[in-house]
């Protein structure tokens, strides 16, 4: 394996956690909106 693609391979991995985060958090304001709505924690 060669140098640029250890670097392409941690980049892909940087971007997939990046990517999982942000779905975590987007799921996370949605589910409070829908409490929000309906007035009470689910």
């Amino acid at each position: 394996m060669d140098f640029a693609t250890l670097m392409d391979a941690q980049r892909q991995i940087r971007i997939a956690r990046q990517s999982r985060i942000k779905a975590q958090f987007e799921a996370q304001m949605s589910l409070a909106e829908i409490e929000r709505i309906v007035g009470e924690d689910l």
